[in-house]
């Protein structure tokens, strides 16, 4: 009741394969010429794997022990328990919002580990950004992010990348891809332009990040399920509902912290910023 659905292709999608070419690209096409049978093949694999099972233990059995079997392999989707995502993001020139919604400016210049960390499941996913000094001529003080790049595990790597001013272009692995408005299932993400200049991937563990351009720089949102809690480092800070923490160094050294005012600017670049390099 939802669950298979989630994590199979049903009988009614049609496959679809990706392929690459190195004139060409990441593209897909769809099998038009196998079209019939493999509907037909899937069709009967969910009969018998699905409809099947739940008709013989659930409604012709006359027993709830034989439908409780069934539940235990095939166990319904709903909501009992579920925990919305935590919300962190990067606006201007870089303003960043922890996901325990600290606010703070951090003005450094180079490569940095905007995220890292493994959740309950071992799914390890990193969040590198790079940033560039600001201005039409990059001769200001302040930065701003120009590149930003995500990865789980051994999946492929995706890189959000400023395009001119207001645009946002989507690479995989070093090849630019073309999103649309239409969601794209792609090596187990979920890829989408939700606007002309907003693109959104959604990893296997629940994390998503969505990344707009704006007047030269890249800001993002990144949502982050539970399972990651107390288990992150970098410019987002220590995911633990705990503020005063935030502020936890790559070596481990925790930055003293009110939970109100945030240290001076001065204290956070080079105490903390400059670790996560």
């Amino acid at each position: 009741m939802g669950r298979h659905e989630k994590v199979l292709p049903t009988p009614w999608n049609q496959p679809v394969f990706w392929h690459f070419s190195w004139w060409g690209g990441w593209f897909r096409t769809y099998s038009w010429a196998g079209r019939d049978s493999w509907l037909s093949e899937k069709r009967q694999q969910y009969y018998e794997s699905e409809l099947d099972p739940f008709d013989n233990c659930c409604m012709k059995s006359n027993s709830r022990e034989f439908c409780r079997y069934y539940v235990e392999k095939r166990p319904s989707d709903f909501c009992f328990g579920y925990r919305p995502p935590f919300i962190a993001a990067l606006f201007g020139d870089p303003h960043l919002i922890t996901l325990d919604e600290v606010s703070y400016t951090f003005n450094g210049l180079g490569d940095f580990v905007i995220l890292q960390g493994n959740n309950t499941n071992g799914t390890y996913l990193m969040m590198q950004g790079r940033t560039q000094r600001a201005g039409p001529s990059q001769n200001l003080q302040a930065t701003n992010f120009v590149i930003l790049a995500a990865k789980e595990d051994d999946g492929l790597t995706v890189e959000w990348k400023l395009s001119g001013k207001n645009d946002t272009t989507l690479w995989l692995n070093g090849t630019e891809f073309n999103v649309t408005e239409e969601q794209i299932d792609f090596n187990n993400m979920a890829l989408w332009r939700s606007a002309p200049s907003y693109v959104t991937v959604s990893f296997p563990s629940g994390a998503s990040v969505n990344v707009t351009a704006k007047v030269g720089a890249l800001q993002f949102t990144i949502s982050l399920p539970s399972t990651f809690n107390n288990r992150t480092q970098g410019l987002l800070g220590l995911f633990n509902g705990n503020k005063k923490d935030d502020f936890t160094s790559r070596n481990g050294t925790v930055i003293p912290f009110n939970g109100n005012d945030p240290p001076s600017e001065k204290t956070l670049y080079f105490d903390f910023g400059l670790t996560c390099k």
